[in-house]
């Protein structure tokens, strides 16, 4: 095996198949700024500034993962409308995300991201030829350019911050190598005492190198070997569930990136995507569920495991789904005594808090919320007969929404929409006065306390509990006496009843049989409200969920994880251990350092 190299390219073509036929495995870096002028060129003069914008904040992101998704969220709106730009945007998108991948310290990643340092070299070159009269033959060229590039050398040692890039260079031709028994070399003479890196420009095909720091050992690198996964889509077996983990667009894209996909036959039906278009995209159709969880490295799900599929669950097996374990011990229970390693959507948080992964569904629900207790509060339903809206000399229905996240401000949405009175309730005064701007004085916001839910529950026709702890069981809001002192026929809908639900008597629910009465109310606690809406969920989910899945593809989920701190908080339990510390505290169960289990 040869040195590790790190090729900071403009991003021509010829020039990258060039680098790519002459050195072993080089670590590649494409210019960002090269992206930028080429995306701009294809696209009118009044959307240039606003995409350039959107690109530099994109290649400034906390990881290469956040940054891929906000650029393939790009690239999708530009489809529409200018799809050469779009094109030149993905194309070798991956390479000009290298320097975040390999998080080398700002200082040089400055001098990484672009093509910029070469120009040093080639202004040093121009001067130093420019007392030369009369070239003879190409030996005097190569003479004169290799004194410029002595002379621009000094300069290059002095980039700062170029210390650090060794260890994490030799790490990353580490992980393009699948296994270290490859290398040829003797186990000493694998990675050799320096790493060197270089910078080309398409004026001046002469590579420059300049020494690094002395290269890790074979004991510094990881021992796990890096190959394409064998990723598996399992029917949803839960009752009612008629959603899928992934579409035929994500099916391509773990295809493109040399994964092995197999679906179970029919499991997007619910969803309307026939097998089909599956295998049109290049995945493999999968007769029995047993077969496809023995098969797979990494299982995609929508909902957590049922007691049949516990069996199914393997110690060397990724499981990427919903998982609310807080409110289910039983599949707790089964995760740890598998040792399967669990990454739950809901827990997957970014460094602003919020819960990019959950955020779609939480806006199904929370749209749905309000339909399904206008049904509910029909009487033949068992409600008290009350219409949303009302009618002109009638009061409307009297809604009170408690928790003002993603659920809860799109349940408050779609009950204005329906013409409802609206009472939103939450803790966070920042969230409140975010409604009030939006909304402009059309619902009423209000501090939540146990006086203001009580006195707001009391006087309302149907009560929606909003309310989320990332992770943890959601708090108890609404005791059963309380109920009991509501209308007669009030509705209640816990969207929160995944974590627990935030009403005493919450227990799930589904589709078939939806509610329940307490005190003289109406309950309506389905645990996967979503469901019902298979089409539109399924789409919204993938569309967030597919830029994690492909990074746990391509790089393992230890590299993942170590890439992404959001993903890492989406790891619930690894190696028989819970590393989730609010799942552990829900249920009196130690927590390990997900460091320390991820070996």
């Amino acid at each position: 095996m040869t040195r590790p190299i790190l090729a900071c390219l403009d991003g021509a073509k010829a020039l990258r198949r060039a680098v790519l036929d002459v050195f072993d495995k080089p670590v590649i870096q494409r210019c960002q700024l090269h992206k930028i002028r080429n995306v701009r060129d294809k696209l009118p003069q009044r959307l240039r500034p606003g995409v350039e914008r959107r690109m530099r904040a994109a290649y400034h992101a906390n990881s290469a993962l956040a940054a891929e998704a906000q650029l393939n969220a790009l690239a999708r709106e530009l489809d529409k409308t200018h799809p050469g730009a779009a094109a030149s945007l993905r194309e070798g998108m991956s390479e000009t995300l290298t320097v975040l991948r390999l998080e080398v310290p700002p200082t040089l990643a400055r001098t990484l991201r672009s093509t910029n340092a070469i120009e040093s070299m080639i202004s040093i070159c121009r001067a130093k030829s420019t007392n030369v009269k009369r070239w003879r033959d190409g030996q005097m060229a190569l003479r004169w350019c290799a004194a410029g590039m002595v002379e621009a050398g000094k300069q290059f040692r002095r980039v700062n911050g170029h210390l650090h890039l060794a260890p994490a260079l030799a790490d990353e031709a580490h992980r393009l190598t699948p296994t270290l028994s490859a290398c040829p070399a003797p186990r000493p003479a694998a990675y050799p005492e320096k790493c060197q890196w270089f910078v080309s420009h398409p004026r001046f095909r002469w590579f420059f190198w300049v020494p690094g720091t002395h290269g890790p050992t074979r004991s510094d690198l990881r021992q796990q070997e890096v190959r394409p996964m064998r990723v598996g889509i399992p029917g949803e077996v839960k009752n009612h569930e008629y959603r899928v983990a992934i579409t035929p667009a994500g099916v391509k894209e773990l295809v493109a990136h040399g994964h092995a996909v197999s679906i179970e036959r029919d499991a997007g039906a619910g969803s309307s995507i026939l097998n089909e278009e599956y295998t049109a995209a290049g995945a493999a159709i999968v007769a029995s569920a047993d077969e496809l969880w023995a098969a797979a490295d990494l299982v995609l799900k929508v909902k957590e495991p049922v007691e049949s599929e516990y069996a199914r669950l393997r110690a060397d097996q990724v499981l990427f789904t919903y998982l609310h374990l807080a409110a289910s011990r039983a599949c707790t229970d089964a995760l740890l005594s598998s040792g399967t390693t669990a990454v739950a959507y809901e827990t997957v948080q970014l460094p602003d808090g919020s819960l990019p992964l959950l955020a779609p569904m939480s806006e199904v629900a929370g749209r749905m919320a309000p339909q399904v207790g206008a049904h509910c509060l029909e009487r033949e339903a068992g409600g008290r007969g009350v219409l949303m809206g009302g009618v002109s000399g009638v009061y409307a229905a009297k809604v009170v929404v408690l928790g003002a996240g993603v659920s809860g401000m799109n349940a408050a949405a779609i009950a204005l929409g329906m013409q409802a009175e609206v009472l939103l309730l939450d803790k966070n005064l920042v969230k409140l006065r975010e409604a009030d701007r939006i909304y402009q004085g059309h619902l009423q916001t209000v501090a939540s306390n146990v006086y203001e839910v009580e006195r707001a529950v009391l006087d309302a026709d149907l009560v929606i509990g909003a309310v989320l702890v990332p992770g943890a069981r959601a708090p108890m809001l609404v005791s059963d006496e309380l109920v009991g002192r509501m209308k007669a026929g009030a509705v209640l809908v816990d969207i929160s009843v995944d974590q627990g639900g935030c009403f005493e008597s919450t227990r799930p629910t589904t589709h078939s049989q939806p509610t329940f009465e307490v005190n003289g109310c109406l309950f309506y606690c389905v645990a996967n409200m979503p469901g019902a809406v298979p089409h539109t969920s399924t789409y919204a989910l993938t569309n967030v969920t597919l830029p994690y899945a492909v990074a746990i593809a391509d790089h393992g989920l230890r590299a993942a994880v170590e890439a992404d701190t959001s993903l890492a908080r989406g790891v619930n339990t690894a190696g028989g251990q819970l590393v989730y510390a609010p799942v552990a505290e829900a249920h009196g169960l130690p927590v390990a350092d997900l460091r320390e289990v991820l070996v």
